[in-house]
């Protein structure tokens, strides 16, 4: 129990403090900043609590984490750390809505989510995706984040 409520504060706080406060509300008191810490804590817990029971297996979830760091938080990891003057944090949202999308988008059988985007390869009959799409997700997440950074970065820069 101790890990997961770790886990779930740990998540309720970087989404309060780098999201929220960041970029959202930078001018948050600290009373809304804990409000907003307490219900993203709350709406956290739910979803993970419907995870846990929807899902029958630890070793899936497990493997569903790491493909979704993979395609979600992999591609801000290689570039906050090879490209760190040129990251802003419109391209780190915005890399983490396509990197996200793409792979919802993409399906995953075990919890029922059945596939919106047929990538090349898809199979109909098993309704699997014989495309690598986790891996397409990231490259457009890459892709996004430093176009979006770029863009963001020139338009504040030149004041437009």
């Amino acid at each position: 129990m101790s890990s997961a409520d770790s886990s779930i504060l740990a998540s309720a706080a970087m989404f309060t403090r780098n999201i929220y406060k960041w970029t959202f509300r930078p001018s948050a008191s600290e009373k809304e900043v804990v409000w907003v810490m307490r219900l993203t804590t709350i709406v956290i817990s739910y979803l993970s609590a419907g995870i846990a029971i929807s899902v029958g297996s630890i070793y899936y979830l497990s493997y569903l984490c790491s493909d979704l760091v993979y395609v979600i938080l992999f591609p801000q990891l290689l570039l906050i750390v090879h490209w760190s003057r040129g990251v802003t944090t419109y391209g780190c949202l915005a890399s983490y809505i396509v990197g996200l999308s793409l792979r919802v988008l993409g399906g995953e059988k075990d919890i029922g989510l059945e596939p919106v985007i047929s990538y090349p390869y898809f199979d109909s009959e098993t309704n699997t995706q014989g495309f690598p799409f986790r891996t397409f997700a990231m490259i457009c997440a890459i892709v996004t984040h430093v176009t979006v950074s770029c863009i963001s970065r020139w338009l504040f820069e030149s004041g437009t």
